[in-house]
């Protein structure tokens, strides 16, 4: 188990998922983030990877947020044209995925009570940056 913390890429998912984004030249790997096989029900490792799209997509919008990782901001600035406004909304649509009763994250975090708020409240400042 790697590092586990409550920011978008303290955790294996995204940090494995940063390879895939490092190896594509276009949005690609944004898109695939934000389009899980399964939409019903999101898998921890999905709703992980959607996240780290979703910060990428904010940075590329607005600004990167503060304790990115280095290849993560590398990329946001050989990328930083990329038009991602129509991302930008999927990203919302699916961090409230992520956020929803149909979510294993979301589950995971609930059990753990002291960090679940500070999870939470990282999210939602994500969602709302996004929407700004």
């Amino acid at each position: 188990m790697g590092t586990w913390g409550v920011k978008t890429f303290e955790n294996d998912g995204a940090s494995d998922w940063l390879w895939e984004l490092e190896e594509s030249d276009d949005n690609s790997a944004l898109v695939a983030a934000l389009n899980p096989e399964d939409m019903n029900y999101i898998e921890a490792t999905d709703g992980e990877i959607i996240l780290a799209a979703a910060e990428i997509i904010q940075a590329i919008k607005n600004k990167p947020g503060a304790g990115l990782p280095e290849n993560a901001l590398n990329w946001i600035n050989t990328h930083d044209t990329l038009d991602v406004s129509s991302l930008a909304k999927k990203a919302i649509t699916m961090i409230d995925r992520v956020l929803s009763d149909n979510s294993e994250l979301r589950e995971l975090w609930e059990e753990n009570e002291d960090e679940y708020p500070k999870w939470y409240a990282h999210i939602t400042e994500l969602r709302s940056k996004l929407n700004s």
